[in-house]
Parts: structure tokens; C-alpha cells; sequence
């Protein structure tokens, strides 16, 4: 590996690093308070700030038409200030202006109640999502800008601002004010407002009429608009088991399923962290001579991280509910597994795609998307009635390994770069059938069990462990000039 890829790849783990160190002490919290919020909520009100959070899922794809993603594919195209002022000011623009699709889309919130939850006693939460949505969209290029500019330490600080105010609000409007589900998302729509607020003071945009580029503005639309559909799809694959557990099931089914989404998210925290660098360490060094290595060395650390923390959050699962929820919560426990190896998955897929995003061809990350989306809901379908939410758990994993396969396998035509796949795939099926099998296991009998698998891990990626150990003294030293 060359003295450049070596010295990007430090890099990209210092700002990774700096970043999940911040995302970790805000999770910390979270968790120690997690007991005191689970003892003073319902299971349905539960299901129904999760059944919001999901409806703001959908919508905030379809407003950013895929302008976050083009950020970074445009923003290293030429390396001048004017140019990135123009990169910026053209997104931007285009978000502002689709914010205001959500403004309007308030005054239809009796409606969109009713579809959801077949009652508009949830209007005023539909209200406060679509906020969210508004302040989101205007966050986009600000948090991308900081990204782009490795400026990790500040972007991890506004984030642990607004994950503390997230915090706060929800420890005051849960168990002091009792506000229900309503608690939850007034509570993110205050902390985006907040982060929104730093991002500017922070970035001091120099917004102009003449930093706008029409001719950016539709090349950067080429890119991403094709994004769009794939996003709904990977909305379909990653949100909508809440709404058919809603509808099949019941509200108090998505609040226990909730429970094992808030430990899948500890493991997205990871994941978004790592996405959230990637990007930048990936576009300004796919140029390289052994940029393909360093990929595949990159994805293989990160790969192992993710399988640790999903095994040891999947077998010693009954333990850390005991800890963390109300016993109401317990059953939560046979769904924490799936999910987690899941996004285990939707890691490496996403590492995967980039090969599309080199070669401007977004749109073939609707294919994969697609297939595991249609895999998904049929899945649930079929088995969500009998099995209730631990179904949507195992479709939701089945959904993400299948993408994961066909999206490395598409990225082989387009961009090919010899990701270890095979060793990928294996590694994730073959630990979660562990955790499953093993659930019953004694405490010191899954201990053990841990530490075995933990060892042969470590020697099934000796090339990337070994590398790690060797260059720790050398990236822990000032970069250098290639």
C-alpha cells in the first residue's frame, strides 16, 4: 500500500474515530436513562412515535431527491472555494425549496392521520414530523459541507449538542411532563432546530443569486434524482415492517419491535459514523494507485467492528434488557439479532455501492434495493401474522444480505473492487444462527461461546488485523507528504 493511501486511510480513522468517541458517549447516555423512559411509557404510545418516525422517514427521501448524495459526488470535481461555495448554494436552494412542499403538506395532516393510523387524533405528531422534515432538509448541505471539509471534530460536536437536547427533552417530556408519544417527536424536531442553528453559525454560508450554477443544478439533478426511487425502496426494505406490524398485528407489537430497533440503532450510530467519513475519504482518493486495496482493507476492519458489537449485543441480549427497559419490554430480546446483523449487511452493501457512485451510474442502486424491498414485504406478509414482530426481524435481515450480494455483484461490471464478499456473507449468517440457537445458553456457556468466536474471527481476518497492529504507531503520528 503506498505512502498516500496510507496516509488517507489515517485519515479517514482519526475523523471516524473523533466521531463515533462523541456518538458513543451520547449513546452511553441515552442507555442509562433508557430504564427511567421505558417505566413511564406505553408500549403503543411507543409504537406510535416509531410509526411518526417512520412516516418522516419516507418523506424526507423524497424531498432531498438524492442532492445529499450528489453533494459529495460534485464537491471534489474542482478544488477552488467558488466552486464549493457553488456546490452548496445550489443544494441548498434546492432543499429550501422543497421544504416548502412540507409546509404545505401540514395543512393536510387530518388526512395523512387517517391513512396511518385510521384516526386523526395524530394530527398534531403528523405536524411536528413534517417539522422535522423541514429542518432536516435545511441541515443537508451544512453537515455535508463540514464532511467534505474533514472538520469531523465540529460536526461531531454539534451532534452530541443536539443528541444532549434530544436527551434532555425526552427525560422532561416523558417521565416529568408525561407527554406520551407527542414527547418523542417534539423532542427530535427541538434538537435538529438547535443543530440547524449551530450548522449556520458555524459554516457562515456566503449565499448569493450568483453562486447558484443552473448548469450544476441540472447535472447534479442527472445524478441524483435517479437516487430517488431507490430510497423509496430502501424506505420499503428498512421502515415499512412498522406500519404492516401496525396493521397486522397491533401498536403495542411496533412498540416491542421499537425496543430491538433502538439497539439496531446503537449499531447505526456506528454505520452512519463511518458513512458519514467514507464518503469523503472515498471520492478524494479513488484516483490512486492502490485506492481498490485500501478500500477493501477499510471495508474488512470495519466489517469485523460490526460483527463484534452485533454478536455481543445479540448474546448477551437478555442481559442488557434486564439493565436497560421495563420488564413489559423483555420480549423485545428474540427480535435484537436479526436486526442487528441486518445492518451488519446494509454496512458492506453500502461500502459496495460506491463503485456506482464512482462511475456516476446511481441509478443501478435501485436494482438491489428493489429485489430486497419486494423480498421484505412479501416476507412479512406471509409470516408477520403468525410470528408478529420477530418476523419482521428475519425478513428485515433477509432483505439486507440479499441486497448486499447483488449489489456486489452489479459493482464487479461497473467499478470492480475485490471486496472479500464470500468471507462477508458467511461470517454474518453464521453468527447470527449462533446468537439465535445460543439464546437459551447459560450466562457462562454464551461467554465462552463469545470468546471462541471472537478468536476465530480475529484469525479469519488476520491480514486486517495484522495490518491494523502494524500501522498503529505510523498513523498515530503527523501525516506526511506522499
Amino acid at each position: 500500500m503506498s505512502r498516500a493511501s496510507q496516509n488517507s486511510i489515517r485519515t479517514f480513522f482519526q475523523g471516524t474515530a473523533v466521531f463515533m468517541l462523541a456518538n458513543m458517549t451520547i449513546k452511553v447516555a441515552q442507555i442509562l436513562v433508557l430504564p427511567l423512559i421505558t417505566a413511564h411509557i406505553s408500549s403503543a404510545d411507543l409504537g406510535i412515535a416509531d410509526m411518526l418516525q417512520g412516516f418522516y422517514g419516507f418523506v424526507l427521501p423524497l424531498l432531498v431527491m438524492g442532492f445529499d448524495a450528489a453533494f459529495g459526488a460534485f464537491y471534489f470535481e474542482e478544488d477552488t472555494p467558488a466552486y464549493h461555495e457553488k456546490v452548496f448554494t445550489t443544494i441548498f436552494t434546492h432543499l429550501l425549496l422543497t421544504s416548502a412542499l412540507a409546509a404545505v403538506a401540514m395543512l393536510f395532516a387530518g388526512p395523512i392521520s387517517r391513512l396511518i393510523f385510521q384516526t386523526d387524533a395524530y394530527r398534531d405528531g403528523v405536524i411536528v414530523a413534517l417539522g422535522i422534515v423541514m429542518v432536516n432538509l435545511w441541515i443537508v448541505p451544512f453537515s455535508q459541507r463540514l464532511r467534505m471539509e474533514k472538520r469531523m471534530t465540529v460536526f461531531s460536536l454539534i451532534t452530541v449538542a443536539g443528541s444532549l437536547l434530544l436527551l434532555l427533552g425526552n427525560v422532561l417530556m416523558v417521565v416529568v411532563w408525561q407527554m406520551g408519544y407527542m414527547a418523542f417527536v417534539l423532542s427530535i424536531l427541538l434538537s435538529y432546530l438547535a443543530q440547524f442553528a449551530f450548522f449556520v453559525v458555524t459554516v457562515h454560508p456566503r449565499l448569493s443569486r450568483d453562486a447558484f450554477d443552473p448548469d450544476l443544478y441540472r447535472r447534479m439533478a442527472r445524478y441524483a434524482l435517479p437516487l430517488v426511487p431507490m430510497m423509496l425502496v430502501g424506505w420499503a426494505l428498512s421502515l415499512s415492517d412498522r406500519f404492516l406490524i401496525q396493521r397486522l398485528v397491533g401498536a403495542d407489537a411496533v412498540g416491542m419491535y421499537g425496543i430491538a430497533v433502538r439497539f439496531q440503532n446503537t449499531l447505526t450510530m456506528v454505520t452512519s459514523v463511518i458513512f458519514a467519513t467514507f464518503s469523503s475519504f472515498a471520492f478524494s482518493t479513488r484516483q490512486e494507485e492502490k485506492a481498490a486495496e485500501s478500500f477493501v482493507f477499510v471495508h474488512d476492519v470495519l466489517h469485523v467492528l460490526l460483527l463484534g458489537l452485533a454478536f455481543f449485543a445479540s448474546l448477551f441480549a437478555k442481559e442488557l434488557l434486564q439493565f436497560l427497559v421495563a420488564p413489559a419490554f423483555y420480549p423485545a430480546r428474540a427480535t435484537v439479532a436479526p436486526l442487528l446483523f441486518g445492518q451488519v449487511c446494509y454496512a458492506s452493501h453500502t461500502i459496495f455501492s460506491f463503485s456506482f457512485a464512482f462511475e456516476k451510474k446511481s441509478s443501478l442502486n435501485l436494482y438491489p434495493a428493489l429485489l430486497g424491498a419486494v423480498v421484505n414485504i412479501v416476507l412479512n406478509l406471509i409470516f408477520i401474522p403468525r410470528y408478529h414482530e420477530v418476523a419482521a426481524g428475519y425478513t428485515t435481515f433477509v432483505g439486507y444480505a440479499l441486497m448486499m450480494l447483488v449489489t456486489y455483484a452489479m459493482s464487479q461490471r461497473v467499478h470492480p473492487i475485490p471486496y472479500h464478499v464470500g468471507r462477508t456473507f458467511c461470517t454474518s449468517v453464521g453468527l447470527l444462527l449462533a446468537a439465535a440457537f445460543c439464546a437459551s445458553w447459560t450466562l457462562p456457556a454464551r461467554a465462552l461461546l463469545f470468546v471462541i468466536a471472537a478468536v476465530g474471527h480475529l484469525l479469519l481476518y488476520r491480514e486486517a488485523v495484522g495490518a491494523i497492529l502494524t500501522r498503529i504507531k505510523e498513523w498515530a503520528r503527523p501525516a506526511k507528504a506522499s
